[in-house]
């Protein structure tokens, strides 16, 4: 057998899943196979689209993750903490207002560079006994009761190879377009919103005072995250065609787009950053697991973006898969695909997506609804976390992300 656990994608989840496995120090033998080439023209190393110019809010759990695989002091000096968070609704009363303080931590979150992310990740990927097959493609994969087999193509300056490559487990983490979920013929359930996510960043006449800003219109949310540089990272949700629009704008044009859907809240926005388009949907494979292969983070289940869960609950899937591993690595099995060992992993976190799933869907619903009766509903609902402290206090549990809770049932 030439792995126990082979990763296909280096993206951020898969990346942090090999991080956590190689801090925990297990005797599997790991294997990654990355389709994109890794990169050497700049310190940032990095090979998967996720470790882009975007800025990522990490939950405090997403932190202490990190921290766990050796990864976070990497990324102390680019991180800037979320001590507030201000939610509103355009052209509606009321707001829910979060802090740090009033709930006894240093920060309800981190802004982290995506590209210093990647960077981190693979830093500590190096430093591991971790075998890379990238660039590499898979074209097939077949597989036994005891085995998976992988066939995969690279790319070399005499023409392409293809190589067999056989694990005990198969980890597919590679991205919401997954090809290895593809080559297995699992099914997904999708729901396009409508709506695209253009990304840039901006500079403010007013400090942002480590504080975040969730604006919901009724075209969208806008979310202002704050950058250790003083700048805001800028997630502009639109209506596809309205985005496009957007994205060919001039930067003064972009700028009162911004200032319109936002406000004067920091003041004036001025120097725009280039922007980046993703277009929202929702995701969810039918089957999570098959055999011996496993599907984790964006192939499982892509969320929309409005309460920034999507990275922190991939992270938190592979957190868990690794903390199994690594105990299932002392017993006389030691057969990191058995059956017993992706049933409870199933029976831990698919509860915990089902729930941030129903969350960031019923979000994206609620405060795009056109129907007026629903405003005063909607008021009452942020004044209730707003001005109730136990309701506060539950609501900045699950953001966190602390103890593995992520939002109520």
């Amino acid at each position: 057998m030439d792995y126990d656990i082979l990763i296909c994608g280096a993206g951020a989840v898969g990346a942090s899943l090999a991080a956590a496995l190689a801090s925990a120090a297990t005797p599997w033998r790991i294997g990654i196979i990355e389709a994109r080439p890794r990169t050497a023209a700049t310190n940032t190393d990095t090979a998967a689209g996720s470790f882009d110019d975007r800025g990522l809010a990490l939950s405090p759990g997403s932190r202490q993750i990190l921290a766990d695989s050796d990864v976070w002091p990497t990324l102390t000096t680019v991180a800037n903490p979320i001590k507030q968070i201000h939610v509103s609704h355009r052209g509606h009363f009321g707001c829910v207002r979060l802090a740090a303080a009033a709930a006894g931590l240093p920060a309800l979150g981190y802004v982290v560079p995506a590209r210093a992310l990647g960077a981190a990740l693979f830093a500590r990927l190096d430093a591991a006994a971790i075998d890379w097959h990238c660039p590499a493609t898979v074209t097939a994969v077949n597989q036994t009761a005891t085995q998976v087999t992988v066939n995969i193509e690279t790319a070399g300056a005499s023409g392409s190879n293809t190589q067999q490559l056989t694990t005990r487990l198969l980890i597919g983490a590679d991205g919401s377009q997954s090809q290895l979920r593809d080559l297995l013929n699992i099914a997904t359930r999708s729901k396009d919103y409508g709506q695209t996510a253009i990304v840039s960043s901006v500079a403010t006449a007013s400090a942002h005072t480590d504080t975040a800003y969730e604006r919901f219109t009724d075209s969208g949310p806008l979310a202002l995250l704050p950058r250790r540089d003083g700048r805001s990272v800028v997630v502009c949700c639109l209506p596809t065609e309205q985005a496009a629009a957007a994205m060919r704008q001039s930067d003064s044009d972009f700028l009162q787009l911004l200032q319109q859907r936002f406000g004067q809240r920091l003041g004036r926005f001025s120097e725009p950053a280039a922007r980046q388009s993703y277009p929202i949907r929702l995701v969810q494979a039918q089957e999570q697991c098959r055999g011996r292969v496993l599907l984790l983070g964006n192939a499982v289940h892509t969320v929309h973006p409005n309460a920034a869960q999507g990275f922190n609950l991939g992270l938190h899937d592979a957190s868990a898969l690794a903390a199994l591993l690594s105990s299932h690595a002392q017993t006389a099995d030691q057969d990191p695909g058995s059956a017993a060992l992706l049933s409870a992993y199933l029976a831990e976190r698919e509860p915990v997506q089902r729930r941030v799933v129903q969350f960031t869907d019923w979000l994206a619903w609620w405060f795009y609804q056109p129907h007026t009766l629903l405003a005063p509903a909607r008021t009452a609902g942020m004044l209730a976390i707003d001005k109730l402290p136990a309701v506060k206090q539950r609501f900045i549990r699950r953001l966190s992300g602390l103890g593995g809770q992520q939002w109520p049932a």
